[in-house]
C-alpha cells in the first residue's frame, strides 16, 4: 500500500476521479480540503492531532492490486480498545464492479475492537453508510456531506457505544 497526503503532496486526482477540467479540479480540491478540516476536528475531539495515514487528513491510497481511492480515518482509544471512524471515496471499479458509466461510492464506517468471547483478533464494522454518485464533483460534494455525518456520530455517541456493538453484550441484547 502506498499513500500520498492530498494536503501535503497535492497528487493528481484523475486516478480516482477520471479526467477533470482545471475548474473541476479546483472545486473538488476545495471540498476535499474542507473534509480534511472536519477530520482533524474529529481527531481533536478525541485529544489527537492527526487523521489518516500521513496525519493531515485525506490520503490518496493505491494498493499493489491496482485499487486506488481517497480516504482517511480517525482512531480513538478507550482504555486498551480502539474505535476507527473511516471515510473513503472510491470508483465503483475499485472492487471489480464493472460498469459502462463512471460511478463513485462514498463510504463512511465505524469499526471497533472486537471484544467477543471468541475474539477474532480484529475490528468489527459496527456502522456503515454508502452513497453512490455519478460525477466527480458530486462525489466530492457527497464526501463533504458524509464527513459531517461522521463528525456528528463521533461527537454524539460515546466510544463505549461503538465498543458495545462489537461485543457479546450487543448480541445478547439482540437475542432478547
Amino acid at each position: 500500500m502506498e499513500t500520498s497526503s492530498l494536503q501535503k503532496n497535492q497528487p493528481h486526482l484523475e486516478s480516482v476521479l477520471g479526467a477533470l477540467s482545471d475548474k473541476e479540479d479546483s472545486q473538488v480540491r476545495s471540498l476535499l480540503s474542507e473534509v480534511d478540516r472536519v477530520l482533524l476536528g474529529i481527531a481533536k475531539g478525541f485529544g489527537r492531532s492527526t487523521a489518516g495515514w500521513e496525519g493531515t487528513g485525506l490520503d490518496l491510497t493505491w494498493n499493489a492490486s491496482g485499487q486506488v481511492y481517497i480516504g482517511s480515518f480517525v482512531s480513538a482509544a478507550k482504555g486498551h480498545s480502539c474505535v476507527d471512524f473511516d471515510i473513503e471515496l472510491r470508483p465503483t471499479w475499485c472492487h471489480r464492479e464493472k460498469s459502462p458509466k463512471l460511478m463513485w461510492d462514498i463510504n463512511t464506517s465505524v469499526s471497533a475492537d472486537c471484544s467477543h468471547s471468541r475474539d477474532h483478533g480484529g475490528m468489527d464494522v459496527v456502522h456503515e453508510v454508502t452513497v453512490r454518485v455519478g460525477t466527480a464533483l458530486d462525489a466530492a460534494i457527497a464526501m463533504r456531506s458524509a464527513v459531517d455525518d461522521l463528525r456528528r456520530i463521533a461527537e454524539e455517541l460515546p466510544l463505549e457505544h461503538w465498543l458495545h456493538l462489537a461485543s457479546d453484550q450487543d448480541e445478547k441484547s439482540i437475542l432478547l
